[in-house]
């Protein structure tokens, strides 16, 4: 009879005779092989221990005897293999859950793919997937699940970028609509269904009611935007949430911002860009031009300004206060020293509320570039 032994990483070699050998050239069929596991070859599942709380996405607050329903998949990039289908857990009266033998890795695959189903009474439903490394051995997740019916309160607050100040009287508008396309480029991805407007009171603080269901960013269906407006201002990219997703937290998971906070810039307001080019030997650097360029990512060059430096290796100018304070626009600054010309990118050198930030860079043969950034 021939055999079948699993060799290494899971691979079978199948011993055959010399008389299936013979059945196996004139086509017939064998069906006397045996097969017997070597039990050395086969890796053993990596296990890994999970947890975490389940609590009210606006309260902060735990949620007693919610639901957790997942499947475990193992994935690399061409396949998906299910490990466990609906396993459940109830979180306890301090929101709490934990399992402590998931499935995490098949023999050669590097990933390990959760997807969760959560629910609780009086709360909306929510999916999530999450992926991990095979190196995740204690996975620690939060979720944070928000009010299936009613209605739920947004507020945040809006300052000047400059100086961090609360800005009162700043009109807030928040467009509550369906995403009728994921193409949010096209004009017809979105359509709304109602407007509220409210106004900041002299902390800079507001606050707006409407139906939770505006709220939940795990539900592709609705969403929220929330915009500040106020005449010759602009907001600095987008809101700024609190008790939200942080990058720095990545096991929490919250389905709701209950804050959005805004920076807002002068659209006219003025920074002061000075620098001085100095020798390796600490000398001035005089009559060297210098070209100060605007960039926004979207569209490339905005503008070029042009100057040289004087006697002492100085030189000045002037530039938009978003190019400093804002995420997608920078200024380049190059110069030319013999043949070669030297660029270098400053982007968003100033953080809200700092009016003022200096820079050395070294460019080449010695020279030194000594910039200040400034916003009177």
């Amino acid at each position: 009879m021939d055999e079948i032994v699993a060799g290494g990483a899971g691979v079978y070699l199948i011993k055959v005779s010399e008389a299936s050998k013979s059945k196996i050239k004139s086509k017939k069929l064998n069906k006397g092989i045996k097969v017997v596991p070597n039990k050395q070859g086969i890796q053993e599942r990596k296990r890994f221990l999970l947890e975490g709380c389940i609590f009210d996405g606006f309260t902060r607050k735990p949620i007693a005897g919610s639901n957790i329903k997942f499947s475990v998949y193992s994935n690399d990039e061409k396949n998906r293999i299910l490990l466990e289908q609906h396993r459940n857990v109830t979180s306890d009266t301090e929101g709490y859950y934990r399992i402590n033998d998931i499935s995490a890795k098949m023999p050669g695959k590097s990933k390990v793919s959760l997807r969760y189903n959560l629910t609780a009474e009086g709360y909306a439903e929510n999916n999530y997937g999450i992926d991990y490394t095979e190196n995740d051995t204690h996975v620690v997740n939060d979720f944070g699940l928000l009010p299936a019916d009613g209605t739920a309160l947004l507020s945040g607050w809006v300052r000047n970028i400059v100086d961090k100040a609360p800005m009162n009287d700043i009109e807030i508008e928040a467009d509550l609509g369906e995403v009728i396309q994921d193409l949010w480029w096209d004009d017809n991805w979105w359509h709304s269904n109602e407007k509220i407007k409210v106004q900041t009171d002299k902390q800079g603080e507001y606050s707006l009611q409407a139906n939770a269901k505006y709220y939940n960013i795990a539900n592709r269906k609705y969403r929220n935007r929330i915009e500040p407006k106020k005449e010759e201002y602009e907001v600095a990219g987008l809101g700024i949430p609190e008790d939200g997703p942080k990058e720095e937290s990545k096991g929490v998971f919250n389905f709701v911002y209950p804050r959005q906070n805004f920076h807002l810039f002068d659209v006219n307001a003025k920074a002061t860009i000075n620098g001085q080019l100095k020798d390796k030997e600490g000398r001035n650097v005089k009559d060297t031009p210098i070209k100060v360029t605007l960039v926004y990512l979207h569209q490339g060059d905005i503008s070029e300004i042009e100057t040289t430096t004087d006697a002492n290796g100085n030189f000045s100018c002037e530039v938009p206060i978003k190019y400093l304070y804002v995420f997608k626009y920078w200024v380049t600054i190059s110069t030319q020293i013999g043949e070669k010309i030297i660029k270098r990118h400053y982007e968003r050198v100033l953080q809200p509320g700092q009016r003022e930030r200096n820079i050395e860079d070294s460019l080449i043969h010695g020279i030194t570039l000594h910039l200040t950034f400034s916003v009177d």
